[in-house]
């Protein structure tokens, strides 16, 4: 297992896997994949300098106000290709770990009053439709309150269905909001509704 998503991460990684080994590589920020260089340091810094070059000395501030937004632009564009080259070359079937709140040994030891539901992710339809079968969900609910403590999503585009797990969470819903939820189908979003269902 090899935390963090840097050079040093994806290099051992790549090298591990050569060497037919398992590997794991977490990354906690779906903004830094590539590392520090790539998305915070020497390739947006670059991107930034060249982009100021081209800036004519005798410009207006609204001329460089442009060029300034425009420099940004470019930084980004730049960035989010490496960050996504980066991800994808890693593996030919890149799983997403994501998790919010508390784990369930996490919530035991507050000592709240708890149920856990698991959906293997082999048994969401959209899952099979994408041929990526691998991985569990887990979702943490606090009996007393209805309300979703926690949950861990491993597996295809878990990145985005916990967007709405989180929502669930920030706004107070009980579960049973994302259980009887009409989802686009067939998505990865929809096992939400068997995941919640206790």
């Amino acid at each position: 297992m090899i935390i963090g998503f840097g050079k040093g991460g994806k290099t051992l990684a790549a090298e591990l896997a050569k060497r037919n080994e398992k590997v794991a590589v977490i990354e906690r920020s779906d903004e830094m994949y590539g590392g520090t260089c790539i998305n915070i340091g020497c390739i947006p810094t670059k991107t930034l300098v060249h982009q100021a070059k081209l800036v004519p000395v005798k410009a207006s501030w609204e001329e460089k106000k442009a060029y300034y937004a425009q420099a940004i632009a470019e930084k980004e564009e730049v960035t989010s290709f490496l960050r996504q080259k980066n991800y994808y070359n890693l593996a030919d079937n890149p799983h997403t770990l994501s998790r919010i709140g508390l784990s369930e040994e996490e919530a035991v030891r507050k000592g709240l009053n708890i149920k856990v539901n698991k959906l293997p992710v082999a048994a969401i339809p959209r899952a099979r439709t994408l041929g990526n079968t691998v991985g569990l969900f887990k979702v943490v609910v606090d009996v007393d309150t209805d309300q979703i403590v926690g949950c861990t999503l491993f597996g295809p585009e878990s990145g985005e269905v916990i967007n709405s797990v989180a929502m669930a969470m920030k706004t107070d819903q009980p579960y049973t909001f994302l259980r009887d939820f009409v989802f686009t189908h067939p998505s990865m979003s929809e096992a939400l509704n068997d995941l919640m269902n206790f």
